[in-house]
């Protein structure tokens, strides 16, 4: 067996012809993830970097390596790079559980809104033609217009449609007339209608139906009327639309019109500036329609308790509630 001594010519072409490796696109090479050896620094720490680079760029290839293949990752670097968008998986999971109880709790409102919608459209038209809103505002007469007189009664149904709205004139001299508050002016007792027949008109539509109004004992003061007590719904000596004051819980106190009007019907800027006995009345009857079926349990509970304990008894009973005159006139 002979051996063929190569020429300068043949070494050449067999170095032509011998098959190269094509580098790897560098997009296509996933990197390289080096966690640092715990207290390693300076020169070792450097050392060992250009080693590993080394190593990866005899593995990929010296046309597909670049820096940016090597990744060195720092102690606590990890974790910093498991952090999700919310800070944390943990933050992440409460986030999601907040969101979900959210979610149920409009889901229960929602349905909650829908029955009492279903229940109020039960209710006879017949039925609800026995309710009526009443809101009265006055005006000042006296020695620094402490003494309260009718200025104007407005008069709403159900549904906050108005059935009387009027102002009424004043007698005596008004020594102030609040307007800041009742939105009375000099011009509109002057143009109202009479006392006498104010009175007539209100009777007209309060006569055999259930008043519904917020301080209600001030409004039949100034209009000079009496009503049955088993017919009024005054949503300012209602025990759940009230508070308690005072040292053991104390008395139950009345609260403003306006704050349970923004906290149980959700409406903002209410009685912002003056008032408007419309939307007084309206927002008293709104307040008694969403507490109608309890209140109403609670006027058949004490009816009971009057029939077993009988007649004369009713002034003496009729409230459970203790309210001071002095709160009272604090509601406007």
């Amino acid at each position: 067996m002979g051996f063929k001594i190569l020429g300068k010519g043949d070494a050449a072409m067999t170095a032509d012809t011998q098959p190269k490796s094509k580098p790897i696109a560098p997009q296509l090479i996933a990197k390289r993830r080096f966690k640092v050896p715990e207290g390693m620094k300076g020169g070792d720490l450097k050392t060992w970097r250009k080693k590993k680079r080394r190593e990866v760029r005899a593995e990929v290839g010296e046309g597909s390596y670049r820096d940016d293949l090597v990744v060195f990752v720092e102690k606590g670097d990890d974790k910093k790079k498991g952090k999700s968008k919310f800070g944390s998986i943990k933050e992440a999971v409460e986030k999601e559980k907040k969101e979900k109880l959210e979610e149920k709790e409009r889901g229960t409102t929602e349905k909650k809104k829908q029955k009492e919608r279903e229940r109020e459209d039960a209710i006879p038209q017949s039925e609800k033609d026995l309710y009526v809103g009443m809101d009265c505002e006055m005006v000042g007469v006296g020695t620094a217009g402490k003494k309260s007189v009718l200025a104007r009664v407005t008069i709403t149904d159900w549904d906050g449609g108005v059935l009387l709205d009027t102002h009424v004139k004043v007698k005596e001299r008004v020594t102030d007339f609040r307007t800041y508050v009742s939105g009375v002016r000099a011009r509109d007792v002057k143009e109202g209608v009479t006392f006498a027949q104010a009175q007539r008109m209100i009777l007209d539509r309060i006569e055999g139906r259930v008043v519904v109004g917020h301080g209600l004992k001030n409004d039949f003061k100034a209009i000079m009327m009496d009503h049955p007590k088993h017919m009024i719904r005054d949503t300012a000596r209602y025990a759940p639309y009230m508070r308690r004051a005072g040292k053991n819980g104390g008395k139950l106190k009345p609260r403003k019109l306006k704050d349970l009007v923004k906290e149980y019907l959700g409406i903002e800027g209410f009685q912002e500036g003056a008032h408007d006995s419309k939307d007084d009345a309206d927002g008293a009857m709104k307040l008694y329609r969403r507490a109608r079926r309890g209140w109403e349990k609670e006027m058949e509970g004490k009816k009971g308790k009057k029939g077993k304990k009988g007649k004369g008894k009713e002034e003496e009973d009729d409230d459970d509630v203790e309210v001071d005159d002095d709160d009272m006139d604090d509601l406007e």
